[in-house]
């Protein structure tokens, strides 16, 4: 094992992003049942509520959780490669960027370039990781990885921009068109952001693979 601290950032970046996914995952019965509180009965509000809440809590625990070891992942990893460093400087701005968003939610035009700023930190995150991953491939003389690591960012800002496209439609033209159409759009946008974690987390699997190496 030659870079011990990478391999054990990475296996907390790996639970990170695990969590990520199942908090997208839980994510969608709460829009779902946010989203259709007309059809429910006044017998089932009360149920639905807690519900709600219940999966709420859960998610904001994971995201939390999923910060915290993705900070701790990063800087661990970034003591055998220093390209991990400066995505730990996007992390932070992320989610400086993400809380300011929040505070500043009333005004529309100031929330929405904080939101685009957290949105352009956490691609830099995942950029500055698969970089710092690709970096100590080439240490190891793993060319392979090397391959992987551009062919997935290349495929993963294919999917943001896919991601982001049904965002800015279906935020802009939603009343347009129509519930049918817009309710693809959410369904589309939930798929391919599920596609993004699994093959993110595929090559930060292979990475530890690759770092447990002896």
């Amino acid at each position: 094992m030659k870079y011990p601290n990478a391999l054990k950032g990475i296996k907390r970046i790996f639970l990170s992003e695990l969590l990520s996914l199942f908090a997208a995952l839980t994510a969608i019965p709460v829009l779902f049942l946010t989203n259709n509180e007309e059809n429910i009965t006044e017998k089932e509000i009360d149920t639905t509520m807690v519900i709600i809440i219940i999966l709420a809590a859960v998610l904001l625990l994971m995201r939390l959780i999923g910060y915290i070891l993705n900070i701790i992942g990063i800087h661990k990893a970034a003591k055998d490669e220093s390209v991990f460093g400066i995505a730990l400087l996007f992390v932070i701005l992320g989610i400086g960027s993400n809380i300011a968003a929040d505070i500043f939610v009333n005004n529309k035009s100031v929330s929405a370039f904080l939101s685009g700023v957290h949105e352009i930190s956490d691609i830099l995150v995942t950029y500055y990781i698969i970089k710092g991953i690709c970096s100590l491939s080439e240490r190891l003389k793993n060319k392979k990885m090397v391959r992987r690591g551009k062919l997935l960012f290349g495929t993963y800002i294919i999917l943001v921009v896919l991601i982001v496209a049904m965002n800015l439609v279906s935020r802009f033209f939603g009343n347009s068109v129509g519930d049918t159409i817009e309710g693809i759009l959410a369904a589309a946008t939930g798929v391919l952001t599920i596609i993004q974690y699994i093959i993110y987390l595929g090559y930060l699997l292979k990475a530890r693979k690759m770092l447990s190496a002896k």
